[in-house]
């Protein structure tokens, strides 16, 4: 694993580190029954025990524990078919590179949206639907990029193959001129 990747990852379990952090050192403040589920205008409309607060914790570890999994055993299943079919290892390796960071950017904010949550859970106050929308428009702007660079690097892979192709081809039909000419040289000697 690269610099980058262990970054990420540290931010990650810091933000989950940060959840727990804040549930304990303020736990005896918590109310006992706290809400569990807002309404679109971000008010209370369900509750549960306190101890309901430990489930996103969880749920961003589980969440950054897959995406690491993801990461480490099936990077190549995210690769588009174009990809796949390249031989070049240096830009297999930027392209997996930069989908690992990618998915731990994902859960990166996947963890801050959790962890917002569920401050505002155990402060048991009115949820401000505000940064929900923020995050979710942040999210989207960043698989929208994350698709656009995708697609240039596989047009640029596309460029690449076929530069190479037109030259393998330009070589052979030199190497066929070659043969075919020592040939008919062969030919005339005999």
């Amino acid at each position: 694993m690269d610099l980058k990747l262990i970054t990420f990852f540290g931010i990650n379990i810091s933000v989950i580190i940060f959840m727990l952090g804040d549930l304990f050192l303020r736990w005896k403040e918590i109310p006992d029954v706290i809400p569990s589920s807002f309404n679109i205008k971000g008010e209370a409309k369900g509750e549960r025990s306190k101890m309901y607060l430990f489930l996103l914790p969880s749920l961003s570890f589980c969440v950054l524990a897959l995406l690491i999994f993801v990461n480490i055993k099936f990077p190549v299943s995210f690769y588009p078919d174009e990809i796949k079919g390249i031989k070049d290892e240096v830009l297999k390796r930027q392209f997996e590179r930069s989908t690992k960071i990618f998915l731990l950017i994902l859960g990166f904010i996947y963890n801050v949206l959790m962890c917002f949550i569920n401050i505002s859970m155990s402060h048991s106050r009115k949820l401000n639907v505000v940064p929900l929308v923020a995050i979710t428009i942040l999210v989207v702007a960043i698989i929208g990029k994350y698709s656009d660079k995708v697609e240039e690097f596989v047009q640029s892979l596309q460029k690449k193959d076929n530069k190479k192709d037109k030259k393998d081809t330009k070589k052979a039909d030199k190497q066929d001129k070659k043969d075919s000419k020592k040939d008919n040289e062969t030919k005339k000697s005999k």
